[in-house]
């Protein structure tokens, strides 16, 4: 509300989570990136976004302010306006990390990442045995041992 004052155009790409309570259930809108704001600026905007309260500072990458295409963008709006299954990942796993498995069908198993040969799918290692399992499982469902 206070960026659309000032003409500076932004998302907020939020996500539906049933909420229970002991009493009831509620649909709730969250953000989908907590504490990430997309906006749109020019160079002369660049500092306009600053007046708006709770706007703390842009995302940098080497002192620089991190660039998101509008292609990616429409691809986030384009995801949650459909009804394809997502979640979001905040680690990214990396090969010979060890890992286990916190949800799935494979909960409880650990191994190491030999490769990943997709978006979805891994190549684990699986700990005392010989054999390698290409899993078909998002990288959410691991954490980091």
């Amino acid at each position: 509300m206070f960026l659309k004052k000032i003409n500076i155009i932004s998302y907020l790409p939020l996500q539906k989570k049933l909420h229970y309570w002991s009493d009831r259930r509620k649909w709730i809108e969250n953000p989908l990136f907590p504490g990430y704001l997309f906006v749109y600026v020019n160079n002369g905007d660049y500092y306009s976004v600053f007046d708006c309260p709770f706007v703390m500072s842009y995302v940098c990458f080497g002192g620089q302010p991190a660039h998101v295409s509008s292609e990616q963008i429409e691809s986030i709006r384009s995801a949650l306006n459909s009804e394809v299954n997502y979640s979001v990942a905040t680690v990214r796993h990396k090969i010979d990390e060890r890992i286990k498995f916190e949800s799935g069908p494979l909960k409880g198993c650990s191994g190491q990442i030999i490769e990943f040969a997709g978006r979805d799918k891994l190549i684990i290692s699986i700990d005392n045995i010989t054999y390698s399992l290409i899993v078909n499982l998002p990288s959410a469902c691991l954490i980091t041992v």
